[in-house]
Protein backbone atom coordinates (compact mmCIF):
# COMPACT_ATOMS: atom_id res chain seq x y z
CA UNK A 1 0.00 0.00 0.00
CA UNK A 2 2.91 2.33 0.00
CA UNK A 3 2.08 3.24 -3.52
CA UNK A 4 -1.68 3.31 -3.55
CA UNK A 5 -3.69 6.56 -2.49
CA UNK A 6 -6.79 6.08 -1.32
CA UNK A 7 -8.88 8.59 -2.68
CA UNK A 8 -12.36 7.75 -1.66
CA UNK A 9 -13.45 4.66 -0.12
CA UNK A 10 -16.75 3.12 0.94
CA UNK A 11 -17.20 -0.19 3.34
CA UNK A 12 -20.14 -2.00 4.19
CA UNK A 13 -20.55 -4.63 5.97
CA UNK A 14 -23.27 -8.03 4.50
CA UNK A 15 -23.89 -11.08 5.03
CA UNK A 16 -21.86 -14.08 2.64
CA UNK A 17 -24.25 -16.54 0.98
CA UNK A 18 -23.90 -20.44 0.58
CA UNK A 19 -25.81 -22.42 -1.59
CA UNK A 20 -26.72 -26.10 -0.86
CA UNK A 21 -28.03 -28.29 -3.72
CA UNK A 22 -30.41 -31.34 -2.81
CA UNK A 23 -27.30 -33.70 -3.85
CA UNK A 24 -25.62 -31.54 -1.21
CA UNK A 25 -28.21 -33.18 1.50
CA UNK A 26 -29.07 -36.64 0.10
CA UNK A 27 -25.28 -38.25 -0.68
CA UNK A 28 -23.59 -40.11 1.35
CA UNK A 29 -21.10 -38.33 3.80
CA UNK A 30 -18.77 -39.42 6.42
CA UNK A 31 -19.35 -37.74 9.72
CA UNK A 32 -22.48 -35.98 9.19
CA UNK A 33 -26.30 -37.95 9.63
CA UNK A 34 -27.62 -39.34 6.88
CA UNK A 35 -31.22 -39.37 5.59
CA UNK A 36 -33.31 -42.20 5.28
CA UNK A 37 -36.04 -40.21 2.81
CA UNK A 38 -35.72 -37.71 0.31
CA UNK A 39 -36.59 -34.27 1.77
CA UNK A 40 -36.88 -32.50 -1.59
CA UNK A 41 -38.82 -34.85 -3.27
CA UNK A 42 -39.32 -32.39 -6.13
CA UNK A 43 -35.98 -31.34 -6.92
CA UNK A 44 -32.90 -32.59 -9.09
CA UNK A 45 -29.67 -33.91 -7.54
CA UNK A 46 -27.57 -30.54 -8.57
CA UNK A 47 -30.92 -27.97 -7.94
CA UNK A 48 -30.06 -25.41 -5.08
CA UNK A 49 -32.73 -25.87 -2.48
CA UNK A 50 -31.12 -23.96 0.84
CA UNK A 51 -29.20 -20.59 0.64
CA UNK A 52 -28.16 -19.65 4.08
CA UNK A 53 -25.49 -17.21 5.49
CA UNK A 54 -22.10 -19.04 6.88
CA UNK A 55 -20.11 -15.32 7.57
CA UNK A 56 -19.93 -12.08 7.39
CA UNK A 57 -17.96 -9.73 5.34
CA UNK A 58 -16.74 -6.15 4.43
CA UNK A 59 -17.62 -5.22 0.69
CA UNK A 60 -15.35 -2.15 -0.60
CA UNK A 61 -15.55 0.39 -3.24
CA UNK A 62 -12.93 2.47 -3.51
CA UNK A 63 -10.89 5.09 -6.09
CA UNK A 64 -7.57 4.15 -5.72
CA UNK A 65 -4.06 5.39 -7.27
CA UNK A 66 -0.89 3.82 -7.84
CA UNK A 67 0.83 1.08 -10.32
CA UNK A 68 -1.44 -0.73 -12.37
CA UNK A 69 0.49 -3.51 -11.58
CA UNK A 70 -0.24 -3.26 -7.97
CA UNK A 71 -4.30 -2.57 -7.85
CA UNK A 72 -5.51 -5.66 -10.13
CA UNK A 73 -7.82 -8.86 -9.82
CA UNK A 74 -5.90 -11.18 -7.04
CA UNK A 75 -4.17 -8.96 -5.05
CA UNK A 76 -4.75 -7.92 -1.70
CA UNK A 77 -4.05 -4.15 -0.46
CA UNK A 78 -4.82 -3.18 3.11
CA UNK A 79 -7.58 -0.26 3.70
CA UNK A 80 -8.72 0.68 7.10
CA UNK A 81 -7.23 -1.81 9.19
CA UNK A 82 -8.59 -4.10 6.44
CA UNK A 83 -6.77 -6.98 3.99
CA UNK A 84 -8.91 -6.90 1.07
CA UNK A 85 -9.36 -9.11 -1.80
CA UNK A 86 -9.73 -7.52 -5.27
CA UNK A 87 -12.32 -9.01 -6.84
CA UNK A 88 -12.62 -6.02 -9.76
CA UNK A 89 -10.39 -3.20 -10.74
CA UNK A 90 -11.17 -0.79 -13.79
CA UNK A 91 -8.86 1.80 -14.99
CA UNK A 92 -9.65 5.32 -16.01
CA UNK A 93 -6.41 6.43 -17.73
CA UNK A 94 -5.71 10.22 -18.02
CA UNK A 95 -4.22 11.19 -21.71
CA UNK A 96 -3.04 14.43 -20.44
CA UNK A 97 -1.25 13.30 -17.16
CA UNK A 98 -0.67 9.75 -16.42
CA UNK A 99 -0.77 10.69 -12.64
CA UNK A 100 -4.33 11.30 -12.43
CA UNK A 101 -4.87 8.36 -13.67
CA UNK A 102 -7.29 6.07 -10.97
CA UNK A 103 -8.20 2.69 -10.66
CA UNK A 104 -12.11 1.90 -9.21
CA UNK A 105 -11.34 -1.02 -7.46
CA UNK A 106 -13.98 -3.81 -5.52
CA UNK A 107 -12.98 -6.04 -3.25
CA UNK A 108 -14.29 -7.94 0.09
CA UNK A 109 -12.51 -9.04 3.32
CA UNK A 110 -13.86 -11.88 5.48
CA UNK A 111 -14.86 -10.63 9.24
CA UNK A 112 -15.77 -14.47 10.76
CA UNK A 113 -14.35 -17.96 8.77
CA UNK A 114 -16.40 -19.62 6.39
CA UNK A 115 -17.47 -23.02 7.02
CA UNK A 116 -20.14 -24.73 4.70
CA UNK A 117 -19.52 -27.95 5.81
CA UNK A 118 -19.79 -27.66 9.82
CA UNK A 119 -23.55 -25.04 8.84
CA UNK A 120 -24.24 -28.37 6.00
CA UNK A 121 -23.69 -31.11 9.09
CA UNK A 122 -25.87 -29.33 11.21
CA UNK A 123 -28.44 -28.92 8.65
CA UNK A 124 -28.60 -32.67 7.88
CA UNK A 125 -28.67 -33.51 11.56
CA UNK A 126 -32.24 -31.17 11.84
CA UNK A 127 -33.66 -32.76 8.92
CA UNK A 128 -32.89 -36.00 10.39
CA UNK A 129 -34.16 -35.34 13.86
CA UNK A 130 -37.33 -33.44 12.16
CA UNK A 131 -37.95 -36.97 10.32
CA UNK A 132 -37.93 -38.78 13.86
CA UNK A 133 -39.89 -35.94 15.26
CA UNK A 134 -42.51 -35.45 12.62
CA UNK A 135 -45.75 -35.85 13.55
CA UNK A 136 -47.79 -38.55 11.49
CA UNK A 137 -49.26 -37.47 8.26
CA UNK A 138 -53.21 -36.96 7.62
CA UNK A 139 -54.75 -37.06 4.43
CA UNK A 140 -57.68 -34.34 4.24
CA UNK A 141 -60.25 -35.10 1.71
CA UNK A 142 -61.83 -31.96 -0.44
CA UNK A 143 -64.47 -32.62 -2.67
CA UNK A 144 -61.64 -31.85 -5.67
CA UNK A 145 -59.07 -32.84 -4.25
CA UNK A 146 -56.80 -35.00 -1.51
CA UNK A 147 -53.87 -33.13 -0.37
CA UNK A 148 -51.26 -34.14 2.70
CA UNK A 149 -51.21 -32.27 5.83
CA UNK A 150 -47.88 -31.47 7.71
CA UNK A 151 -47.63 -29.26 10.64
CA UNK A 152 -45.07 -26.83 10.39
CA UNK A 153 -41.90 -26.90 12.21
CA UNK A 154 -41.16 -24.68 14.67
CA UNK A 155 -37.73 -23.38 13.99
CA UNK A 156 -35.54 -20.50 16.47
CA UNK A 157 -36.79 -17.40 14.28
CA UNK A 158 -36.62 -13.45 14.91
CA UNK A 159 -39.90 -12.70 14.03
CA UNK A 160 -41.45 -8.95 12.91
CA UNK A 161 -44.99 -7.53 13.34
CA UNK A 162 -46.43 -4.47 11.57
CA UNK A 163 -49.36 -2.49 11.54
CA UNK A 164 -50.51 0.29 9.14
CA UNK A 165 -51.41 3.10 11.33
CA UNK A 166 -54.94 4.43 9.90
CA UNK A 167 -55.71 1.75 7.89
CA UNK A 168 -59.29 1.29 8.90
CA UNK A 169 -60.23 4.67 9.20
CA UNK A 170 -59.26 4.89 5.44
CA UNK A 171 -60.80 1.92 4.74
CA UNK A 172 -63.85 3.24 6.51
CA UNK A 173 -63.75 6.46 4.79
CA UNK A 174 -63.41 5.06 1.25
CA UNK A 175 -66.54 3.34 1.66
CA UNK A 176 -68.76 5.95 2.71
CA UNK A 177 -67.20 7.74 -0.35
CA UNK A 178 -67.99 4.94 -2.60
CA UNK A 179 -63.99 4.80 -3.32
CA UNK A 180 -63.45 1.33 -1.89
CA UNK A 181 -62.59 -0.27 -5.16
CA UNK A 182 -59.86 2.95 -5.97
CA UNK A 183 -58.61 2.70 -2.33
CA UNK A 184 -57.82 -1.45 -2.88
CA UNK A 185 -56.13 -0.87 -6.29
CA UNK A 186 -54.15 2.03 -4.79
CA UNK A 187 -53.64 -0.11 -1.70
CA UNK A 188 -52.43 -3.07 -4.26
CA UNK A 189 -49.83 -0.92 -5.96
CA UNK A 190 -48.31 0.60 -2.81
CA UNK A 191 -47.99 -2.73 -0.59
CA UNK A 192 -46.32 -3.92 -4.25
CA UNK A 193 -43.71 -1.12 -4.19
CA UNK A 194 -42.56 -1.23 -0.82
CA UNK A 195 -42.61 -4.84 -0.04
CA UNK A 196 -40.75 -5.82 -3.48
CA UNK A 197 -37.29 -6.18 -1.67
CA UNK A 198 -39.01 -8.25 1.47
CA UNK A 199 -40.80 -10.89 -1.21
CA UNK A 200 -37.24 -10.92 -3.06
CA UNK A 201 -35.64 -11.99 -0.23
CA UNK A 202 -38.01 -14.03 0.71
CA UNK A 203 -37.95 -16.08 -2.47
CA UNK A 204 -34.11 -16.58 -2.43
CA UNK A 205 -33.91 -17.14 1.30
CA UNK A 206 -35.40 -20.27 2.46
CA UNK A 207 -34.79 -18.94 5.94
CA UNK A 208 -37.38 -15.81 5.36
CA UNK A 209 -40.85 -16.34 5.64
CA UNK A 210 -43.06 -13.45 4.94
CA UNK A 211 -46.69 -13.02 5.34
CA UNK A 212 -49.79 -9.86 4.64
CA UNK A 213 -52.81 -10.27 5.58
CA UNK A 214 -55.10 -6.82 5.68
CA UNK A 215 -52.72 -3.69 7.43
CA UNK A 216 -50.54 -6.85 8.94
CA UNK A 217 -47.17 -7.71 7.89
CA UNK A 218 -45.21 -10.63 9.53
CA UNK A 219 -41.44 -11.75 8.73
CA UNK A 220 -40.13 -14.39 9.99
CA UNK A 221 -36.35 -15.05 9.76
CA UNK A 222 -34.97 -18.71 11.04
CA UNK A 223 -31.40 -18.55 12.44
CA UNK A 224 -28.96 -20.93 13.67
CA UNK A 225 -25.85 -19.24 15.23
CA UNK A 226 -26.92 -18.78 19.32
CA UNK A 227 -27.43 -14.84 19.01
CA UNK A 228 -28.90 -14.77 15.42
CA UNK A 229 -26.62 -11.34 14.98
CA UNK A 230 -26.26 -11.74 10.99
CA UNK A 231 -29.80 -12.13 10.64
CA UNK A 232 -30.93 -9.53 12.69
CA UNK A 233 -28.55 -6.86 10.97
CA UNK A 234 -30.48 -7.98 7.88
CA UNK A 235 -33.84 -8.26 9.26
CA UNK A 236 -33.83 -4.63 9.86
CA UNK A 237 -32.26 -3.28 6.54
CA UNK A 238 -35.48 -4.98 5.29
CA UNK A 239 -37.55 -3.92 7.37
CA UNK A 240 -36.22 -0.16 6.91
CA UNK A 241 -36.55 -0.22 3.08
CA UNK A 242 -40.17 -1.66 3.64
CA UNK A 243 -41.09 1.37 6.30
CA UNK A 244 -39.27 3.89 4.30
CA UNK A 245 -41.26 2.99 0.91
CA UNK A 246 -44.75 2.85 3.01
CA UNK A 247 -43.88 6.18 4.48
CA UNK A 248 -42.80 8.21 1.27
CA UNK A 249 -46.13 6.88 0.11
CA UNK A 250 -48.52 8.03 3.09
CA UNK A 251 -48.63 5.11 4.85
CA UNK A 252 -46.95 5.01 8.38
CA UNK A 253 -46.24 1.84 9.86
CA UNK A 254 -45.51 0.30 13.18
CA UNK A 255 -44.24 -2.55 15.18
CA UNK A 256 -42.13 -4.97 16.80
CA UNK A 257 -39.13 -7.52 16.68
CA UNK A 258 -38.70 -10.35 18.48
CA UNK A 259 -36.83 -13.67 19.27
CA UNK A 260 -37.89 -16.99 20.19
CA UNK A 261 -39.59 -20.01 18.19
CA UNK A 262 -41.63 -19.68 14.67
CA UNK A 263 -43.72 -22.19 12.48
CA UNK A 264 -44.69 -20.83 9.21
CA UNK A 265 -46.99 -22.59 6.35
CA UNK A 266 -49.31 -20.89 3.36
CA UNK A 267 -52.25 -21.80 6.37
CA UNK A 268 -50.91 -20.88 9.39
CA UNK A 269 -48.39 -18.80 11.51
CA UNK A 270 -47.53 -20.16 15.01
CA UNK A 271 -44.86 -19.37 18.07
CA UNK A 272 -44.37 -17.60 20.54
CA UNK A 273 -41.86 -14.61 18.46
CA UNK A 274 -44.77 -13.28 16.99
CA UNK A 275 -46.98 -12.92 19.93
CA UNK A 276 -44.21 -11.10 21.69
CA UNK A 277 -43.41 -9.37 18.54
CA UNK A 278 -47.47 -8.37 18.51
CA UNK A 279 -47.12 -7.23 22.07
CA UNK A 280 -44.52 -4.90 21.02
CA UNK A 281 -46.05 -3.30 18.43
CA UNK A 282 -49.54 -3.36 20.12
CA UNK A 283 -48.38 -2.05 23.82
CA UNK A 284 -45.09 -0.66 23.37
CA UNK A 285 -44.34 1.15 19.90
CA UNK A 286 -47.62 3.65 19.98
CA UNK A 287 -45.70 6.11 17.41
CA UNK A 288 -44.51 5.12 13.69
CA UNK A 289 -41.29 3.11 14.99
CA UNK A 290 -40.26 -0.60 14.57
CA UNK A 291 -38.90 -1.34 18.38
CA UNK A 292 -36.73 -4.16 19.25
CA UNK A 293 -37.31 -6.62 22.19
CA UNK A 294 -35.36 -6.19 25.15
CA UNK A 295 -33.44 -8.94 24.66
CA UNK A 296 -32.13 -8.27 21.35
CA UNK A 297 -31.73 -4.92 22.57
CA UNK A 298 -28.48 -6.22 24.52
CA UNK A 299 -27.01 -8.32 22.27
CA UNK A 300 -27.22 -5.79 20.32
CA UNK A 301 -25.48 -3.18 22.60
CA UNK A 302 -23.04 -6.20 24.07
CA UNK A 303 -22.06 -6.78 19.81
CA UNK A 304 -21.35 -3.00 19.65
CA UNK A 305 -19.13 -2.57 22.64
CA UNK A 306 -16.87 -5.18 22.13
CA UNK A 307 -17.10 -5.37 17.69
CA UNK A 308 -14.65 -3.32 15.80
CA UNK A 309 -15.38 -0.30 13.49
CA UNK A 310 -16.74 -2.43 10.88
CA UNK A 311 -19.81 -3.51 13.00
CA UNK A 312 -19.87 -0.96 15.16
CA UNK A 313 -20.62 1.68 12.29
CA UNK A 314 -23.53 -1.14 10.78
CA UNK A 315 -25.18 -0.94 13.67
CA UNK A 316 -24.94 2.98 14.09
CA UNK A 317 -26.62 2.96 10.79
CA UNK A 318 -29.66 -0.35 11.45
CA UNK A 319 -30.90 1.21 14.93
CA UNK A 320 -31.54 4.21 16.91
CA UNK A 321 -31.67 4.49 20.50
CA UNK A 322 -35.10 6.16 21.49
CA UNK A 323 -36.15 8.15 24.87
CA UNK A 324 -37.93 5.80 26.38
CA UNK A 325 -34.80 3.16 26.08
CA UNK A 326 -36.15 0.80 23.21
CA UNK A 327 -34.17 0.15 20.06
CA UNK A 328 -35.52 1.06 16.75
CA UNK A 329 -35.42 0.71 13.45
CA UNK A 330 -33.67 3.16 12.02
CA UNK A 331 -36.11 3.31 9.08
CA UNK A 332 -34.14 6.88 7.01
CA UNK A 333 -31.06 4.98 6.13
CA UNK A 334 -32.91 3.21 3.40
CA UNK A 335 -32.65 7.23 2.17
CA UNK A 336 -28.99 6.32 0.96
CA UNK A 337 -28.71 5.60 -2.40
CA UNK A 338 -25.08 4.58 -4.45
CA UNK A 339 -23.52 7.72 -6.15
CA UNK A 340 -22.19 7.68 -9.14
CA UNK A 341 -19.24 5.25 -9.96
CA UNK A 342 -16.68 8.45 -10.81
CA UNK A 343 -17.15 9.57 -7.32
CA UNK A 344 -16.03 5.71 -5.84
CA UNK A 345 -19.63 4.11 -5.02
CA UNK A 346 -19.91 5.81 -1.98
CA UNK A 347 -23.68 6.31 -0.50
CA UNK A 348 -25.75 9.33 -0.71
CA UNK A 349 -28.71 10.09 0.90
CA UNK A 350 -31.60 10.86 -1.42
CA UNK A 351 -32.68 14.03 -0.29
CA UNK A 352 -35.77 13.88 -2.99
CA UNK A 353 -36.81 11.32 -0.97
CA UNK A 354 -36.58 12.95 2.37
CA UNK A 355 -38.15 15.82 0.56
CA UNK A 356 -41.15 13.85 0.15
CA UNK A 357 -40.83 11.93 3.38
CA UNK A 358 -41.10 15.62 4.96
CA UNK A 359 -44.20 16.66 2.86
CA UNK A 360 -46.20 13.39 3.82
CA UNK A 361 -45.54 13.67 7.53
CA UNK A 362 -46.25 17.86 7.43
CA UNK A 363 -49.74 16.90 5.32
CA UNK A 364 -50.38 14.38 8.54
CA UNK A 365 -49.69 16.89 11.00
CA UNK A 366 -52.20 19.39 9.27
CA UNK A 367 -54.94 17.37 8.67
CA UNK A 368 -54.61 15.29 12.70
CA UNK A 369 -54.52 18.39 14.54
CA UNK A 370 -58.69 18.08 16.21
CA UNK A 371 -57.17 14.42 17.07
CA UNK A 372 -54.24 14.92 19.74
CA UNK A 373 -53.70 10.80 20.21
CA UNK A 374 -53.29 10.39 16.40
CA UNK A 375 -51.01 13.89 15.61
CA UNK A 376 -48.63 12.94 18.51
CA UNK A 377 -47.87 9.68 16.62
CA UNK A 378 -46.66 11.57 13.66
CA UNK A 379 -45.18 14.16 16.45
CA UNK A 380 -43.00 11.94 16.80
CA UNK A 381 -42.36 10.91 13.62
CA UNK A 382 -41.51 14.58 12.35
CA UNK A 383 -39.06 14.86 15.28
CA UNK A 384 -37.11 11.93 14.08
CA UNK A 385 -36.88 13.19 10.58
CA UNK A 386 -35.75 16.43 11.93
CA UNK A 387 -33.14 14.86 13.49
CA UNK A 388 -32.13 12.76 11.04
CA UNK A 389 -31.92 15.56 8.50
CA UNK A 390 -29.91 17.83 11.13
CA UNK A 391 -27.07 15.21 11.82
CA UNK A 392 -26.95 15.38 8.07
CA UNK A 393 -27.00 19.12 7.67
CA UNK A 394 -30.04 18.93 5.58
CA UNK A 395 -31.78 21.66 7.17
CA UNK A 396 -33.67 22.66 3.95
CA UNK A 397 -35.43 19.11 4.38
CA UNK A 398 -36.29 19.84 8.02
CA UNK A 399 -40.26 20.16 8.59
CA UNK A 400 -41.47 23.60 9.89
CA UNK A 401 -41.50 24.12 13.33
CA UNK A 402 -44.49 25.94 13.38
CA UNK A 403 -46.03 22.38 12.98
CA UNK A 404 -44.28 20.74 15.82
CA UNK A 405 -45.56 24.08 18.25
CA UNK A 406 -49.38 24.70 17.17
CA UNK A 407 -50.35 27.70 19.73
CA UNK A 408 -53.42 28.86 20.81
CA UNK A 409 -55.01 31.99 19.07
CA UNK A 410 -56.74 34.92 21.15
CA UNK A 411 -60.26 36.06 19.69
CA UNK A 412 -60.37 38.86 17.42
Amino acid sequence: MANIEVISKHIEEVPHFFEFTKNDFVADCPGMANLDYDPFPDKKPQDVVRKEIIARKLLLHATLKGELMDIRPGVRITIAGHDFAVTSAESNISIQNDQDSTVEVEGQAFLTSTEPLKLLAQLREALATNRCNRPIQRSIKAPAETYIYMAPDLKHSLCAFLDILGFSAVVEQAYTQGKQAHLLAEMTGVLDKAAERVRSAGERLPMLSVKFFTDNVVIGYSYLNKWAIPELMHLCELLADFQFEMACAGHFARGGVSIGTLAVNRDLVFGDSLLKAHRLEDREAQSPRIILDPVLKDTILQCFSSSNGAWRSTWSVRVMLDVDGYLFVNYLAAAYEPGPISQGRVMYPNEDKLQIHRCQLESHLKNTRREPPVWSKYFWAANYHNTFCENLGFKQCRIDDALLRPQPLHLT
